[in-house]
């Protein structure tokens, strides 16, 4: 992926490709030359700098809520009480097997020594395929993949991030 790309959503219904990027990091006519080296049309809608995330709960502050459980599927909930059961960080890994950064993290990241460190000693992955469960997707939320939700073991959502994650930036999520 081109550096200064924070995420890529395809919208089939429209047959469009929003490609969300850093402007500090890389300008948009070289985004747009990308774009058109493979093979589409780009153009571009909008030029603007995104707020910076929320900064994660500090001690002592409430983390923001999770979706009701009514709205989280079954099999997801099932998932999310086991790790809770077993004081286990739970990661909700959104993605497809279309997704270039998805299969990307899935390869490099998550095979990642310290990482599988992380898997074995607390910490929980579940994939979630968006094309098989639209309704997970929906019910946190997502919009755009590959998306991470890290929950606590109290249950309690820790973070949110979409977009590509390196191994150090996947195990600082871990521990914000």
């Amino acid at each position: 992926m081109l550096p200064g790309v924070q995420a890529v959503a395809w919208d089939y219904g429209e047959d469009e490709v929003t490609v969300d990027y850093a402007p500090r990091a890389v300008d948009a006519e070289t985004m747009l030359s990308a774009i058109r080296e493979l093979g589409f049309q780009p153009k571009l809608v909008a030029e603007f700098e995104k707020p910076d995330p929320a900064p994660a709960p500090s001690s002592g502050e409430t983390a923001a809520p999770l979706p009701p459980r009514d709205a989280i599927p079954d099999w997801l909930t099932a998932k999310m009480d086991e790790a809770a059961r077993a004081g286990r960080i739970l990661v909700l890994d959104f993605r497809a097997d279309w997704c270039g950064p998805c299969v990307r993290m899935e390869h490099e990241t998550f095979t990642d020594p310290a990482v599988q460190e992380r898997f074995e000693r607390d910490v929980e992955l579940v994939s979630v395929d968006v094309d098989e469960h639209p309704e997970a997707a929906t019910a946190f939320g997502v919009e755009a993949i590959p998306h991470l939700v890290v929950v606590a073991p109290d249950g309690a959502l820790r973070a949110r991030t979409t977009g590509f994650q390196d191994a150090a930036a996947f195990l600082d999520l871990l521990d914000d």
